[in-house]
């Protein structure tokens, strides 16, 4: 009866190391589309709404040029913090006239640059989209400059209203994976913007 008992004990153990990795494998290799949605909170800012996932934690700002501002989820692998900032500015700017401060934040010879524009629930937008070394502003420079650096600027143009301003700071690949939420937080897609000429 032991010896039965410990057959069927083996025979369990076996069939379960064989099956596991291939439940693991299989859950693993979902695609994204089938993962689930980040739940979305909504925040007002004067005139508009944005609807920002719940990872991103809104914060006391830092100074009394921002409406609001966001701590962002980190990339695996990154130290440095991402933040969204928002602000408002009658007669803040165009791109064109916006886009050279953003410029200035990084090295010169590591810098990239991309501009679009698209339209949205609550207006039309255009995005600076700037990549290399970065190292701050004129009101905030880094202890240390960033490689590997990314901004987002998104300008906010509601019928009537003032401009918006809305600016992610921070490591590549913790930038990029807010890229697509961004958008989404004014009621705009990625996927339809198009490409604008402006010069830096």
């Amino acid at each position: 009866m032991r010896h039965q008992s410990t057959r069927f004990l083996f025979a369990g153990l076996l069939l379960a190391s064989v099956l596991s990795p291939k439940f693991a494998v299989a859950e693993d290799a979902k695609p994204d589309g089938d993962k689930a949605e980040p739940k979305l909170v909504k925040v007002t800012a004067r005139d508009i709404t944005l609807e920002v996932p719940e990872s991103w934690k809104e914060e006391k700002p830092q100074s009394r040029l921002r409406l609001t501002q966001f701590a962002l989820p980190k990339a695996e692998g990154d130290t440095e913090n991402t933040e969204l900032a928002v602000f408002v500015f009658p007669g803040g700017g165009t791109i064109e006239q916006n886009l050279p401060r953003w410029v200035s934040e990084f090295n010169r010879s590591t810098l990239k640059v991309k501009t679009t524009k698209g339209s949205s629930s609550q207006g039309p937008y255009v995005v600076g989209d700037l990549s290399g070394t970065h190292v701050g502003s004129s009101f905030s420079r880094r202890p240390k400059p960033l490689e590997n650096g990314r901004v987002i600027g998104v300008i906010l143009m509601p019928e009537g209203k003032p401009y918006y301003y809305l600016k992610i700071t921070g490591p590549e690949k913790s930038v990029e994976a807010a890229a697509k939420a961004l958008r989404k937080a004014i009621g705009a897609d990625i996927e339809k913007e198009e490409k604008l000429e402006v010069g830096a």
